[in-house]
């Protein structure tokens, strides 16, 4: 799918030095993989001690 985006130039000229990625078409792709990376990770560990909370009142 392509949707037109407007790129911040300096967020993306950081992006590219911090990561290494050369083409600017990348960087928005590996920004929404570490999005949705970081919040399945937070969700994760939310459920992990709401368990964990859950175990120990058992």
């Amino acid at each position: 799918m392509r949707t037109p985006i407007d790129l911040v130039d300096k967020l993306v000229a950081d992006a590219q030095r911090y990561s290494g990625i050369s083409e600017r078409t990348e960087i928005p792709r590996e920004a929404l993989r570490a999005l949705i990376h970081r919040e399945a990770s937070r969700r994760s560990s939310r459920s992990s001690v709401t368990a964990a909370s859950a175990f120990i009142r058992s």
